[in-house]
């Protein structure tokens, strides 16, 4: 191993012949390295100067000229040769950002550059823009796949975490991955794409957007990934500077190398020679570079601990209330057959457990768990959530029911289709033992066929008819290929068993200290094993990316039965549909009172918990868009657009439908959402919600609105209207905004959007025939007499789809979106943490720096992050701040907290505590900052460098301390 020069490095990457490496400093200057052929105890690795060394955002090496590399820096893209020092071409991108990135096509012909909304293609050998696609304004990584097929964009917000674009045509992107990413890389097949997912490493098919497996064993955040030359290798660093090593084609961890200390930036701190076995790594905080030369034979014929190998799939039990699923699913976990009330919210049964060998030798644990989903309308908007991942899908119906034997079937049948992949979906006929009439054997084959059903099954519970071959339809439908595999060490399956039998015994909520400590009484074989406490934390995240327990952001929680959570929202959802004014609202501190209707059997018995509960609930309504936080009189409202009850007759006439959308889908998260974050984004601003239907105004007075209706079980068709006077760019801005919710939300390829002319005189509203409005436009006519009233002009104008400035305002209004729901989810977590005095960090400060300390205070807020200010928080004792493990040192104008006698003395308990410090440098402060002794080797946050954004830097290492020091 050689060490590199003491700075902070990011960036890391090699020069396509191998003999230079490069990184960015913390100055975002350019530093280069030559690097011998061979390395030894006496190799000397010499610094290598180069012109362009200051505020570079993002650069990557040619794969073909060994000296050249393209390089962004506001809002620009060049071409450099460090050879000469030179630029050989430079280019201006569209837009500007504080997200940056590049990448070079593999045959070294094309450099796509990411920089504010857009990324750029260019030519590389003439610098000549060939095109420019609109993506996420948060766009973080860029990556081509090792034949140039595919380009893949990872983002912070957006559509998507990981899109994907075709070479030929890349504004046609697909997400491959909804969810948090903070690394991504090509494996070298070309198909496969491995994800750094929280403290997992995820492996997906770039083809169908399938997570094919996970490798478990860092017990932090995975920030950098980085593949071998020969593809055998592939290397991962997490937050708390750990080095994991493992194959390619299993996922097998081969070695783990302390690196002293994690990353603070999570850019690239990982690259391997493009010919050798030699990997480059940042250590100690990001100031030391190293290199270490891997033997991979050795690697790989050395002994290590045995790896568990695990998949689970999903089967869900769908259908409308009283339709029997609760009866069947016991039955089907092997239980008992007994009467049943409505199931509220959904139950988790074990539906089967078995072991497969693997060709290499190796076994594999296989658990089915059936999932048992109210049927009740109100329990749908909560339930659309829990479908994605499902393997097989049982739609339970009433053949004898003598009203609607179907109702609900074709409502799921769609709503399934919203998953990323294919789901076996059967239609079961239970209560087959109850008499009375029964729809025909032709009507269901007919219906079967009509949503391409893959089965039908009769089951009676009661006397276990159909049950067991039931089961083995199940068993035969899930294609295990198909379901992540997650590869972890014997320790966390250790741990993950523990957890889920601590489920199975009923246990509810309790605090992630109180399970550990439990977990070391019944393991007492493990005291000696390091990272238990890591390991355990990991392993309780793992089972809440399967929905299987649920952590509270506040007081360390840990709830073992989530069901709970949609009992509880479900039931207040119909409680704000219940409001007599048909507003479908309640007000805040009634739901976080609990004073609305709960089922008796939902609720947990100790309030201290429910009080809770019940703010998790409200956080995760405002997380998913499904509620709005409006403000009264006398507090604040939670408003569900999708619940309001009142019709529109009420509403006042807008104007004619201006624009048809026909799509499928799950329509009330469709229109819940879309209200919801219509009213959130800066642009329009909510006048009056409807059932189905709301209008917006907008600054320039501007009215915009809409209609939806459901033609069929499923189908919607949103219809958009204007008032006279709305200004075309207004309408444009809001149909392309509602064009681009669909196409996220509705089901894929269903959304069709349609033109309609309409006569605005309101007493006629006659609309045009399609085919006859073609043919006047082909005559070049731009409007038409009505030809029902003969009064009304009809305009027959169609929109220019492309227009610059309104896809640059839906993606403002986008993100506007993305931001205030952050900080409506924010008021509940720092609710939560208020509650039960679980403050994230301590800011000491100046008294005379207040008022600037004051809003560094507010801005964490608005992240859900809760600060005890120095001479605040009279409420909080001892035993809160006792628990804080972070404390913000701020440096003002008029000195830092150390300078003020009254703060002397909690300084030194601090100290005396071992507590993680963060200096903070306020943009007031002209000169050098000056240090206590204890403060001068620890990184600081400056305020004065407006990039990279000190809040986020501070926000993260805030967050990033708070988990180490758990």
């Amino acid at each position: 191993m050689r060490d590199l020069q003491y700075r902070e490095w990011s960036r890391l990457g090699w020069s396509c012949d191998g003999r230079l490496l490069s990184a960015i400093g913390q100055d975002l200057g350019l530093c280069l390295w030559l690097v011998p052929a061979v390395l030894g105890p006496e190799s000397h690795v010499a610094e290598r100067p180069v012109a362009r060394q200051t505020l570079l955002r993002a650069y990557r090496w040619s794969p073909v000229a060994n000296r050249e590399m393209a390089v962004v820096s506001s809002g620009r893209v060049t071409m450099l040769d460090v050879q000469t020092n030179r630029e050989r071409w430079d280019q201006s991108l569209p837009d500007r950002g504080t997200h940056h990135a590049v990448t070079i096509s593999p045959d070294g012909h094309r450099v796509a550059a990411a920089a504010g909304h857009s990324v750029t293609m260019v030519d590389s050998a003439t610098g000549r823009v060939r095109s420019s696609f609109r993506v996420s304004p948060h766009t973080e990584g860029l990556s081509w796949s090792p034949r140039g097929r595919t380009l893949a964009s990872r983002h912070r917000d957006g559509p998507g975490a990981v899109l994907l674009h075709p070479a030929g045509a890349p504004e046609q992107a697909t997400t491959l991955h909804a969810g948090p990413a903070d690394a991504m890389i090509w494996m070298p097949n070309g198909v496969e794409v491995c994800l750094a997912l929280d403290a997992t490493i995820g492996v997906a098919n770039g083809h169908t957007g399938t997570m094919l497996s996970r490798a478990e064993g860092h017990t932090a955040p995975v920030i950098g990934l980085a593949v071998s030359a020969d593809g055998s290798l592939l290397a991962s660093e997490s937050e708390d500077g750990e080095l994991r090593l493992w194959r390619t084609d299993s996922l097998e961890c081969l070695a783990v190398v302390d690196l002293a200390g994690g990353g603070e930036e999570s850019a690239g701190g990982l690259a391997f020679h493009p010919e050798r076995p030699l990997l480059a790594f940042r250590s100690h905080r990001n100031r030391r570079l190293n290199l270490l030369e891997l033997d991979v034979e050795r690697l790989y014929d050395a002994p290590r601990q045995d790896a568990s190998r695990y998949r689970n799939a999903k089967v869900v039990l769908l259908g409308d209330t009283g339709v029997g699923k609760s009866g069947l699913g016991l039955v089907l976990s092997g239980q008992p057959y007994r009467a049943t009330d409505s199931t509220h919210g959904r139950q988790v049964w074990r539906f089967s457990e078995e072991t497969a060998a693997q060709p290499d030798g190796g076994i594999e644990t296989r658990e089915v768990l059936l999932w048992d989903l109210a049927g009740q309308p109100g329990y749908r908007l909560v339930h659309q959530l829990h479908l994605a991942e499902a393997a097989v899908a049982l739609i339970v119906f009433d053949a004898r029911s003598e009203v609607d034997p179907f109702s609900g079937v074709r409502y799921w049948a769609r709503a399934l289709r919203h998953g990323r992949r294919p789901v076996h979906t059967l239609l079961v006929s239970a209560r087959e033992d109850r008499g009375g009439p029964q729809v025909s054997r032709a009507r269901i084959n007919e219906l079967v066929t009509e949503l391409k059903l893959d089965g039908y099954a009769e089951t009676s519970a009661r006397e276990l008819r159909g049950v067991a071959d039931l089961s083995r339809v199940i068993e035969g439908a899930i294609d295990w290929s198909a379901q992540p595999q997650s590869i972890s060490t014997r320790l966390f399956e250790t741990i993950k068993r523990f957890l889920i039998d601590e489920k199975a015994d009923g246990h509810a909520l309790s605090r992630a200290d109180e399970l550990f400590r439990l977990f070391q009484a019944r393991h007492r074989e493990l005291a000696g094993e390091p990272e238990l406490r890591a390991g355990f934390d990991t392993c309780a995240g793992l089972l809440e990316s399967r929905d299987l327990i649920r952590r509270f952001t506040f007081g360390g929680y840990v709830l073992l039965r989530p069901e709970l959570l949609d009992g509880y929202a479900s039931a207040l959802i119909n409680a704000a549909r219940a409001q007599p004014d048909g507003l479908g609202y309640l007000a805040e501190e009634e739901a976080l009172a609990g004073r609305f209707p709960i089922p008796e059997e939902t609720r947990l018995a100790e309030p201290g918990e429910e009080r809770l509960l019940l703010i998790a609930m409200v956080e995760e309504l405002l997380q998913h868009d499904l509620a709005l936080r409006e403000p009264n009189d006398g507090g604040v409202d939670l408003v569900f657009p999708s619940q309001l009850t009142r019709d529109r007759p009420d509403a006042p006439y807008l104007g004619p439908a201006d624009v048809e959308f026909r799509f499928e889908g799950a329509l009330q998260n469709v229109y819940a959402t879309l209200a919801v974050r219509l009213s959130h984004a800066a642009t329009f601003v909510t006048h009056e919600l409807w059932r189905n239907a709301a209008v917006y105004v907008t600054r320039a007075e501007g009215r915009c609105g809409f209609r939806l209706t459901e033609p069929d079980e499923g189908v919607g068709r949103l219809e958009l209207c204007y008032a006279p006077g709305t200004a075309e760019e207004t309408r444009q801005i809001f149909e392309d905004y509602v064009a681009d919710h669909l196409a996220k939300r509705a089901l894929p390829d269903t959304v069709v959007r349609r033109r309609v002319f309409t006569c605005p005189r309101p007493e006629c509203g006659y609309q045009l025939d399609e085919e006859l409005a073609r043919r006047r436009l082909a005559r070049g006519d731009a409007a038409m007499e009505c030809p029902a009233c003969l009064s009304g002009e009809i305009s027959l104008r169609e929109r220019d789809r492309a227009v610059p400035a309104v896809a640059d305002e839906v993606s403002a209004m986008n993100a506007s979106a993305d931001l205030r729901r952050r900080r409506e989810t924010a008021t509940a977590t720092v609710r939560g943490k208020r509650a039960v005095g679980d403050f994230d960090v301590y800011l000491a400060y100046q008294a005379a720096d207040r008022g600037t300390v004051e809003r560094l205070r507010q801005q964490l807020l608005d992240e859900g992050l809760l600060p005890w200010m120095h001479g605040e928080e009279t409420g909080a004792g001892p035993d809160e701040r006792a628990r804080i493990g972070v404390v913000v040192m701020v440096l003002g104008a008029h000195g830092g907290p150390w300078d003020d006698e009254s703060q002397l003395a909690t300084v030194n308990e601090f100290i005396a505590r071992g507590v993680r410090f963060v200096p903070v440098v306020l943009p007031a402060k002209a000169e050098e900052p000056q240090l206590p002794p204890f403060l001068r080797d620890v990184p600081m946050v400056d305020f004065r460098v407006a990039e990279p954004d000190p809040v986020r830097r501070l926000i993260w290492r805030i967050t990033r301390e708070h988990r180490r020091g758990d």
